[in-house]
Protein backbone atom coordinates (compact mmCIF):
# COMPACT_ATOMS: atom_id res chain seq x y z
CA UNK A 1 0.00 0.00 0.00
CA UNK A 2 1.00 3.40 -0.95
CA UNK A 3 1.39 5.91 1.79
CA UNK A 4 2.21 9.60 1.69
CA UNK A 5 2.81 12.49 4.12
CA UNK A 6 0.11 15.06 1.95
CA UNK A 7 -3.46 14.42 3.43
CA UNK A 8 -5.23 15.80 0.08
CA UNK A 9 -4.07 14.36 -3.56
CA UNK A 10 -6.19 15.00 -6.29
CA UNK A 11 -8.33 12.84 -7.64
CA UNK A 12 -6.31 12.22 -10.71
CA UNK A 13 -3.05 11.87 -9.18
CA UNK A 14 -5.33 9.12 -6.39
CA UNK A 15 -6.08 7.49 -9.83
CA UNK A 16 -2.47 6.96 -10.91
CA UNK A 17 -1.09 5.92 -8.01
CA UNK A 18 -4.05 3.37 -7.35
CA UNK A 19 -3.12 1.87 -10.84
CA UNK A 20 0.33 1.70 -10.11
CA UNK A 21 -0.56 -0.34 -7.22
CA UNK A 22 -3.27 -2.10 -8.92
CA UNK A 23 -0.65 -3.55 -11.38
CA UNK A 24 2.04 -4.14 -9.07
CA UNK A 25 -0.50 -6.27 -7.15
CA UNK A 26 -1.41 -8.54 -10.33
CA UNK A 27 2.02 -8.49 -11.63
CA UNK A 28 2.85 -10.18 -8.01
CA UNK A 29 0.07 -12.63 -8.36
CA UNK A 30 0.77 -13.69 -11.30
CA UNK A 31 4.75 -14.57 -10.32
CA UNK A 32 3.00 -16.17 -7.35
CA UNK A 33 0.70 -18.11 -9.62
CA UNK A 34 3.81 -18.80 -11.69
CA UNK A 35 5.74 -20.57 -8.73
CA UNK A 36 2.78 -22.58 -8.01
CA UNK A 37 2.32 -24.00 -11.05
CA UNK A 38 6.05 -24.57 -11.16
CA UNK A 39 5.98 -26.19 -7.37
CA UNK A 40 3.20 -28.39 -9.08
CA UNK A 41 4.97 -29.75 -12.01
CA UNK A 42 8.18 -30.23 -9.90
CA UNK A 43 5.99 -32.55 -7.47
CA UNK A 44 4.59 -34.74 -10.63
CA UNK A 45 8.47 -34.62 -12.68
CA UNK A 46 9.51 -36.24 -8.76
CA UNK A 47 6.76 -38.96 -8.47
CA UNK A 48 7.93 -39.88 -11.99
CA UNK A 49 11.27 -39.68 -11.72
CA UNK A 50 10.52 -41.72 -8.85
CA UNK A 51 8.84 -44.64 -10.68
CA UNK A 52 10.84 -44.76 -13.47
CA UNK A 53 14.06 -45.51 -11.19
CA UNK A 54 12.00 -48.18 -9.25
CA UNK A 55 11.06 -49.62 -12.81
CA UNK A 56 14.66 -49.49 -13.73
CA UNK A 57 15.92 -50.90 -10.87
CA UNK A 58 13.46 -53.65 -11.08
CA UNK A 59 14.72 -54.21 -14.99
CA UNK A 60 18.47 -54.54 -13.26
CA UNK A 61 17.40 -57.04 -10.77
CA UNK A 62 15.83 -59.16 -13.57
CA UNK A 63 18.90 -58.88 -15.85
CA UNK A 64 21.20 -60.05 -12.98
CA UNK A 65 18.86 -63.28 -12.58
CA UNK A 66 18.62 -64.07 -15.73
CA UNK A 67 22.53 -63.50 -16.30
CA UNK A 68 23.33 -65.23 -12.89
CA UNK A 69 21.99 -68.63 -14.35
CA UNK A 70 24.07 -68.43 -17.08
CA UNK A 71 27.10 -67.16 -15.22
CA UNK A 72 27.86 -69.46 -12.23
CA UNK A 73 28.99 -66.67 -9.38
Amino acid sequence: MIHSNIKHLSAGLQLRLQAIQNSANQQNLRILQGSLQFSHNSGVLKKWLQCTQFKMAQVEIQSSEAASQFYPL
